[in-house]
């Protein structure tokens, strides 16, 4: 590392090694850490890594619970099913019927 002011090379301090000496300059200089704007330290990526590893397998977990729910559900053949068969057809026919009329009320009353 050199001197900031003339350009000579520093020396690390032997009392405190966080410092460095120019013994031309009669400074002290503190280095400085390299830091990245969009990293942050170690020890919260470690931490953000283990809640992300944690919440992945409880996840896991989960869906494991939820697959052997519905292979109960399925072997089980006294169950009621859950959906709909369909219905009866007789509300769309009406329905169907209804719009035929007012699409000819319209007319009728367009055209007249």
């Amino acid at each position: 590392m050199k001197c900031p002011k003339c350009g000579r090379e520093l020396i690390q301090s032997e009392k405190n090694p966080e410092y460095w000496l120019c013994f031309t300059c009669k400074q002290k200089y503190k280095k400085k850490r390299q830091t990245y704007s969009n990293i942050p330290e170690k020890e919260v990526r470690a931490a953000g890594e283990a809640k992300v590893k944690r919440r992945y397998s409880q996840m896991l977990e989960a869906e494991e619970q939820s697959k052997k729910k519905k292979r109960s559900k399925k072997a089980s053949k006294n169950d009621i099913d859950n959906y709909d068969d369909g219905g009866s057809i007789v509300p769309l026919v009406v329905l169907g019927v209804l719009i035929i009329i007012v699409a000819a009320l319209i007319a009728y009353m367009y055209f007249k």
